[in-house]
């Protein structure tokens, strides 16, 4: 495993969770590159001596938090790269079968990433999309469109011919923003079914007349609305991303309207999407207030 390196942005992370799931991690891999996204520096124990710690004492988004990461690797080495969330349980195989996954199957499907199949930790199901069709599975692998960034797995030699994550995107759609640009260059994208990892997406659900849907912080509702706007001008992002996810802006800003603190909401929806009709990027912390 000499060749495979892990990235694991960090923003804030609950330690004590980080620490148990390190050794997981770190037995399938060369190294452990942790990017810190947080004010303050992470003090680890000595016993993860396998581990690279990058503090940026900011929140640079996780784009950024990404690229820094990978391009350590890289310049370290690294064949392969495997990204995670801080809140991505990893058990001790599911990195090795995204590789011999990834090995096998790489030069038959000129596949840029590999991830694995998401168990969401709040339905504890398997996720997999309604509108997106999945193109075809053969030998426990399925070819599709995107995959999230935690657990996918990149090659060196897709990187240096797709290019690094999109900065300005700062968060949301980055991961999929990365495989559709692969994509749109003549990569691949795959699903290892074999390899499954639990993941948490969003932060939690709620149901309104019978129908369950996703809770997004305030702030990330801001990057969601600007980036989908912003990504729908774009020629090589998929038609069908581009229709549901622009027609369920006016149900979803009713939906988080409701929530507690809904002006908080409100205001930050609305700034996602005046900036994204205006074209704006990168941080939130940087754009005037409407």
């Amino acid at each position: 495993m000499n060749d495979i390196y892990a990235v694991v942005i960090l923003y804030n992370p609950n330690v004590n969770f980080l620490i148990s799931n390190l050794p997981n991690i770190l037995s399938q891999v060369n190294k452990v590159v942790l990017v810190d996204n947080s004010t303050s520096s992470l003090q680890l124990t000595s016993e993860f001596d396998s581990c690279v710690y990058i503090a940026n004492h900011e929140n640079l988004g996780i784009a950024k938090a990404q690229n820094i990461g990978i391009k350590y690797a890289i310049d370290d080495g690294a064949e392969y790269v495997i990204l995670f969330d801080q809140d991505s349980e990893v058990d001790n195989k599911l990195i090795t079968s995204l590789h011999q996954s990834f090995v096998a199957s790489k030069d038959a499907y000129k596949l840029a990433c590999v991830g694995p199949r998401v168990l969401d930790v709040f339905s504890n199901k398997k996720v997999s999309p309604l509108v997106q069709k999945e193109k075809f599975t053969v030998d426990g692998l399925t070819v599709c469109s995107q995959i999230i960034a935690s657990g996918k797995m990149i090659s060196k030699d897709a990187v240096l011919a797709v290019g690094y994550m999109e900065d300005e995107l700062f968060i949301d759609g980055v991961d999929h923003e990365w495989c559709w640009r692969a994509v749109s260059k003549g990569f691949n994208v795959a699903i290892d079914e074999n390899a499954v990892m639990t993941h948490q997406l969003g932060e939690g659900r709620k149901s309104f007349c019978g129908i369950k849907y996703k809770i997004s912080a305030p702030i990330r509702l801001y990057y969601q609305f600007r980036n989908i706007l912003n990504l729908s001008r774009r020629d090589y992002v998929p038609v069908y991303w581009k229709l549901r996810n622009l027609f369920a802006i006016p149900a979803r800003f009713f939906l988080m309207s409701l929530q507690l603190n809904r002006k908080e909401y409100i205001r930050y929806m609305l700034k996602g999407i005046l900036h994204g009709i205006k074209g704006q990027y990168g941080s939130i912390e940087k754009k005037s207030a409407v």
